[in-house]
């Protein structure tokens, strides 16, 4: 994709900033400036309804990448709003690219301070966001994908690429609960590199060949074997590394969300591999199904984004800048394009997001409970 400025975001978090201040008046003190939460909340209105305002420009700048095709989709509410998403996507992605040297520091061995959730691996810091930005680039990628082939009414290549975004969702959504898995991913990476480049023979590279010794210190012969799992990287928190039911089952938000993915999945992965009912089923699709996959499609962006902004900035020096407001406004976007509303959270819920969790997110995967059980049972 090109790169565009359509939204202007950094200037117009900034002036959301600017035009909320007010002047704060207290007996014996000298005034000071402070934001007006009433201000500020009408500025993210304004915002919210400008940004909509330019879904046709979003849709037509798409439009103009995309190789033509005769008939249009018959969906066109849901369409204009995914080009809309899509091109918000990339330009909020680019700009938490732009300031993530500044949140976390350019390097591994920079101390990062005040990450509560990676005080116990501060060295890989700057990896792990690493690793979680590529992941956001993927799903952005796939994303746009579906979009394109839907747009081209290449309807069986959208239901698999559909497959491929709710696994990438539900990866990336996994790593926000349990970041230490993280170092695994890419030590797998690595690995997987190395088994592949040697299978086919390639010219040898030095620095992955360095990097996979390093892995041999560190890991056991068979921890090295069983890279070659698909999951493996998930260790202790699921049984089975071969599939990511288990993941999906840690990773969702909502029963809602993981019944409905679950109860579909099986169909979606159909259409990835040269299935006899593909090869055999007709051609005509029904409109209203395309309708709910591309608002699901449009709902993972605003979720995975509300993820990534605030799991970069949560306890950082970053966290109460202007660019904290982009999670206001994608939650006030995805209530007037998806119709969800985020619910009201109680005076504890308030607490434990200003001062975080005392206690760890429940697990409800197999492995999980397994575990728990052999605690209780010693």
């Amino acid at each position: 994709m090109m790169n565009f400025n359509i939204f202007n975001i950094v200037d117009t978090l900034n002036s959301i900033r600017k035009d909320s201040m007010r002047e704060y008046h207290f007996p014996k003190q000298e005034p000071h400036m402070g934001v007006d939460s009433f201000k500020w909340g009408d500025n993210i209105d304004k915002t919210v309804e400008s940004f909509l305002s330019k879904r046709p420009h979003c849709y037509q700048l798409l439009e103009t990448q995309r190789i033509k095709n005769t008939q249009k989709p018959k969906i066109q509410y849901e369409i204009i709003n995914a080009a809309f998403i899509i091109e918000l996507s990339s330009e909020i992605e680019k700009v938490m690219e732009a300031f993530t040297p500044q949140i976390i520091g350019p390097t591994e061995n920079v101390d990062m301070g005040g990450f509560f959730i990676f005080n116990e691996h501060n060295k890989f810091k700057a990896e792990m966001f690493d690793q979680l930005h590529k992941i956001l680039i993927h799903f952005l990628k796939v994303g746009k994908e579906i979009y394109d082939l839907i747009m081209a009414q290449d309807y069986y290549g959208a239901i698999a690429r559909y497959r491929m975004l709710i696994e990438v969702y539900s990866i990336f959504s996994f790593f926000t609960n349990h970041p230490a898995c993280l170092e695994r991913f890419r030590d797998q990476s690595i690995a997987k590199q190395h088994f592949f480049n040697k299978r086919n023979k390639a010219p040898i590279n030095e620095e992955l060949e360095s990097k996979f010794q390093e892995l041999k210190e560190r890991y056991t012969a068979n921890e090295i074997n069983n890279m070659n799992l698909n999951y493996w990287w998930a260790g202790e928190y699921i049984l089975n590394h071969k599939s990511i039911k288990e993941i999906m089952e840690i990773a969702l938000h909502s029963k809602e969300e993981l019944d409905f993915f679950l109860k579909d999945y099986n169909f979606y992965s159909e259409y990835s591999h040269v299935s006899s009912y593909v090869v055999n089923s007709p051609t005509n699709f029904n409109l209203d199904y395309f309708r709910d996959l591309t608002m699901r499609l449009i709902d993972m962006h605003f979720c995975i984004l509300q993820l990534y902004v605030g799991w970069l900035l949560d306890k950082s020096f970053m966290q109460n800048s202007p660019l904290q407001d982009i999670i206001s406004i994608l939650k006030k976007l995805r209530e007037k394009i998806v119709g969800y509303k985020e619910p009201e959270m109680t005076i504890q819920e308030m607490i434990e997001q200003q001062f975080g969790k005392h206690d760890d997110r429940p697990e409800y995967s197999k492995a999980a409970m397994k575990a728990k059980e052999k605690d209780t049972d010693e």
